[in-house]
């Protein structure tokens, strides 16, 4: 082999290393580009902004049967101007919590209504929305359930108490067997008749009463349906408890007002939760 014919072999060489360094780097480089995008992502999903925690969030409220539209009937502009007469009360509302009970849950699912509604989808909405106003005046809101679950008595009382809630409030609808004239909302209280729990449901019903047209106030009633001198499981807690019903499914005329005011019943239930802080 010549000198000449030498030296041409080693340049092509030197070329083709120098080819294959090259695409060397490009591969590496993209490796790394690869993984710092896979590690962002990760970090993300992590920190709540992605990933399968917000997937299964979403496919847990389709599972509530709770609509969008249904949770976003407050604009932040019509909060606001509901909190702004408790201004006054800001650090007493601050300090204040409230153990939100949505009655039933799963596969309790408590009365029927005439459209074949149930109890436990209708008390969630509800309290949904009264969560939203409560906040919106700095009150801190515990929620013994915020979706379709089944949760025990014994359950709702022990949030309640390691909450160190100073109100259990519990959302029901009421229902009447045999006809549809009776109608209403009533509050039930600890068959002691506590003082601080008649006061509270007194003002919860009046402010209900004031915002919902028409709808009739039962008043406050204490012990259980069948004995005066037995206690609903929710009322049988260290701090003021009460349950509210809200109308009854069995009544067309409450089933209406239910439906088209379901935003007004949320909003009197607050205000009277916000007057009596």
């Amino acid at each position: 082999m010549n000198q000449k014919r030498y030296n041409r072999i080693r340049r092509r060489q030197k070329r083709i290393i120098k080819r294959i360094a090259f695409a060397a780097n490009i591969i590496v480089i993209s490796i790394l580009i690869i993984m710092l995008v896979y590690l962002g992502n990760e970090k993300n999903s992590k920190n709540g902004m992605g990933g399968s925690r917000a997937r299964e969030d979403n496919v847990n409220i389709e599972n509530q049967k709770v609509s969008g539209e249904q949770l976003s009937n407050i604009s932040p502009e019509h909060v606001s101007e509901f909190a702004r007469p408790y201004l006054n009360k800001a650090d007493k509302c601050r300090d204040y919590v409230v153990c939100l009970d949505a009655g039933h849950g799963g596969d309790d699912v408590g009365a029927e209504g005439l459209s074949g509604q149930y109890e436990k989808e209708e008390t969630l909405k509800l309290a949904l929305l009264v969560k939203e106003y409560l906040e919106s005046a700095g009150v801190t809101v515990i929620m013994t359930r915020e979706t379709d679950k089944k949760v025990s008595l014994a359950e709702r009382r022990e949030i309640a108490e390691n909450s160190n809630a100073d109100l259990l409030l519990s959302l029901h609808r009421n229902i009447y067997e045999g006809t549809e004239d009776v109608n209403g909302i009533e509050a039930w209280i600890n068959n002691s008749r506590p003082a601080d729990a008649k006061k509270l449901s007194e003002r919860i019903l009046n402010c209900v009463e004031q915002e919902v047209p028409g709808v009739k106030n039962r008043g406050v009633k204490w012990g259980t349906m069948d004995n005066v001198n037995e206690n609903y499981g929710v009322n049988k807690v260290s701090m003021t408890s009460l349950i509210l019903e809200t109308g009854f499914m069995s009544s067309v005329r409450d089933s209406k007002l239910f439906e088209d005011y379901l935003d007004e019943y949320a909003k009197g239930i607050a205000k009277g939760v916000l007057e009596n802080i």
